[in-house]
């Protein structure tokens, strides 16, 4: 049904916004990205900057799981504008760590610390948990990057260990799955084993696209 008003516009952009979670977790990365483009066109129709900065936002890790640092990086920096007119730090720590990640992606560490510390400094007077996870998750990226392994692989046992005792399942592969990257690049050849075991986890799961990351690493 088409929506009529400004209020169930709103609510569909949400939903789809939504739905878009649902179709990433199983790698149907074309399908999660409509949804996305049809909650932005709504909510740039409505004049909602924040929420549709947000959805840039979206669009960009869906960028970056295609590979395409680029476009994430450009929708990031877009987002970013956005929030800082609009003075919205929570989110705009979400639009940093996906530069962060573009950048570190093109091999920009420069650029990569430089959005990592503005995430962590916007992040610190609220302190959403999911924000620190993912600080921590780009921090440890960001040192194996600059050849700091034992650093990299350090912080995120600590991640490890805490999102398994929450039982945030989703966060603890994301985990689990830079940490077995770090160690395969830094020679620990057991770190294969480790990331086909998370694949097969995170298939049982349903969560496709991380097993499909996993089962990537673990042939490189």
């Amino acid at each position: 049904r088409i929506c009529e008003t400004t209020e169930e516009k709103s609510v569909t952009a949400w939903a789809l916004s939504g739905l878009r979670d649902v179709h990433r977790a199983a790698a149907d990365l074309p399908r999660a990205e409509v949804r996305l483009r049809e909650a932005l066109r709504l909510r740039e129709e409505l004049g909602e900057a924040g929420n549709a900065a947000d959805s840039r936002v979206a669009l960009g890790v869906l960028a970056l799981d295609r590979g395409d640092a680029a476009a994430a990086m450009e929708l990031a920096k877009t987002a970013i504008l956005a929030f800082e007119q609009a003075d919205q730090d929570d989110s705009e720590t979400s639009a940093q760590l996906l530069l962060a990640r573009a950048h570190l992606a093109t091999g920009d560490v420069v650029g990569a610390r430089a959005a990592l510390e503005r995430a962590t400094k916007l992040s610190e007077p609220g302190e959403i948990r999911a924000h620190r996870l993912a600080i921590e998750i780009v921090a440890a990226r960001l040192a194996a990057a600059n050849g700091n392994s034992a650093k990299a692989l350090h912080g995120l046992a600590s991640a490890t260990t805490e999102t398994a005792q929450l039982g945030l399942v989703i966060w603890n592969a994301e985990a689990r799955l830079a940490a077995g990257e770090i160690a395969l690049a830094a020679g620990d050849h057991s770190a294969r084993a480790r990331l086909e075991a998370l694949a097969k986890e995170c298939d049982n799961q349903g969560l496709k696209l991380l097993a499909g990351k996993a089962r990537a690493a673990a042939i490189k």
